[in-house]
């Protein structure tokens, strides 16, 4: 009881002491000391946690939240849908080489595709797919780095399928992000970039064969010529005995080449090369500089009908045709002078 009286005067005093004395806050502190009311206390932790606030709602108002684009995105352009996509996530999209499959869903007679892509220097493409048949129940596009139909930034690709007199439209959107490739040689990080660095300013420049043109980390080809793409992975004791050793460890597929011959002498060497991709076969002549182990790629022909079984036989059959194709002299001409 004692304390409780203790307690209610010691209230009625504080009371009584605000009233009478207005802002005299030493008075009044000394009155809750006595009942126990530590208030300094109470402040100092009030004191403690308010910065701590701040420096959190600091810390989240300058913290930037990049939301990254998804790496390919589908948007069905009209109600009628007669193609249906694979998945593209698992897809190296730095590669320079980006295969698009899917189904049809409906009888397709054939598949037409558009490309654009802002950000790049590369031209507007339409090209039909002329391997797909009607009636055929998959398709396959391929977007290529040395064809002009994929670059860095936004591509995109409309695809037009016709059915009878119907039509659907599915545009499919690829970005491609410049990284910076690190590699980690004897302890130490460094740019892939400047190991082996091709310099476009060294190349030449023709009227035939157009200009050089970045398409990748450390992959060019030229304005001129379409199917051509060069890059740093030749080999320095490269010779025409030992090609088939080269291809092995490079390609990981079913191949066959001819007709290895000089570029100049002793400045690098040029050879056909048939080789495999899944169902198809491509067929192209392949040419390494000595001097700074540049390796060019160009494609002439693909199509599909060879097998491990009779690959030897298209070999054969494809090289009584070497001469024949048309562009392939601006070609050879191009990696004489960028021998010299």
């Amino acid at each position: 009881m004692k304390t409780i009286h203790k307690i209610l005067y010691g209230t009625f005093l504080i009371l009584f002491l605000s009233s009478c004395l207005g802002e005299n806050k030493e008075v009044i502190n000394d009155a809750k000391q006595e009942l126990g009311i530590v208030q300094k206390e109470v402040e100092e932790v009030e004191v403690k946690k308010t910065p701590d606030l701040e420096i959190q709602a600091s810390e989240i108002k300058d913290q930037k939240i990049e939301e990254k684009k998804p790496k390919f995105e589908i948007i069905k352009l009209t109600q009628d849908q007669f193609l249906e996509f694979d998945d593209l996530s698992e897809v190296d999209f730095l590669s320079g080489e980006i295969e698009v499959t899917g189904k049809t869903i409906e009888t397709v007679d054939k598949i037409k595709v558009n490309f654009t892509n802002e950000n790049s220097d590369f031209p507007d493409d339409s090209y039909l797919l002329t391997q797909f048949k009607s009636g055929d129940d998959i398709f396959l596009y391929r977007a290529l780095s040395r064809y002009e139909t994929l670059d860095f930034g936004e591509n995109k690709y409309v695809f037009f399928a016709y059915s009878g007199d119907k039509v659907s439209k599915t545009e499919l959107i690829i970005h491609v992000e410049k990284e910076e490739e690190k590699k980690e040689i004897e302890g130490e990080i460094v740019d892939v970039e400047k190991i082996d660095e091709i310099v476009v300013a060294d190349l030449p420049v023709s009227t035939d064969s157009g200009y050089p043109i970045q398409i990748g980390d450390n992959k060019l080809t030229y304005s001129g010529i379409k199917g051509l793409e060069i890059s740093k992975k030749g080999k320095s004791d490269l010779t025409c005995e030992n090609i088939t050793e080269f291809l092995q460890d490079s390609l990981g597929t079913w191949f066959y080449w001819n007709t290895c011959r000089d570029i100049e002498k002793d400045a690098g060497l040029s050879y056909f090369v048939l080789r495999l991709d899944g169902e198809k076969y491509i067929y192209e002549k392949h040419y390494i500089i000595f001097k700074d182990l540049s390796y060019g790629v160009y494609e002439l022909e693909m199509g599909t009908g060879v097998t491990k079984d009779n690959i030897a036989e298209k070999n054969t059959e494809l090289k009584e045709k070497n001469a024949d194709y048309p562009t392939l002299d601006i070609v050879d001409k191009l990696f004489i002078d960028v021998s010299k």
